[in-house]
């Protein structure tokens, strides 16, 4: 909806979106949708992969499971 009211008002509008490595297929087919509807660029933002690296080691592969995604939340927020 936000992208529908900005392309609008203005067509070369900046998108982008967080892709933590976690993200669902559908997610990723839907940001093709809005793309290829709109006619606009979306910029996927990803967190540094040495701090990933580090982050996975310290917490593990899996560990958005246990926390309720608080811990992934913070570092990809913190750190695309």
């Amino acid at each position: 909806m936000l992208i529908d009211m900005a392309v609008k008002i203005r067509k070369d509008i900046q998108v982008f979106s967080l892709d933590t490595g976690r993200l669902h297929p559908e997610t990723y087919r839907f940001i093709e949708k809005v793309r290829k509807h709109y006619q606009i660029d979306i910029e996927l933002l990803t967190p540094d992969r040495d701090v990933l690296d580090s982050f996975v080691k310290a917490k593990g592969l899996f560990s958005f499971y246990e926390d309720g995604h608080r811990n992934v939340a913070a570092f990809v927020k913190l750190n695309p």
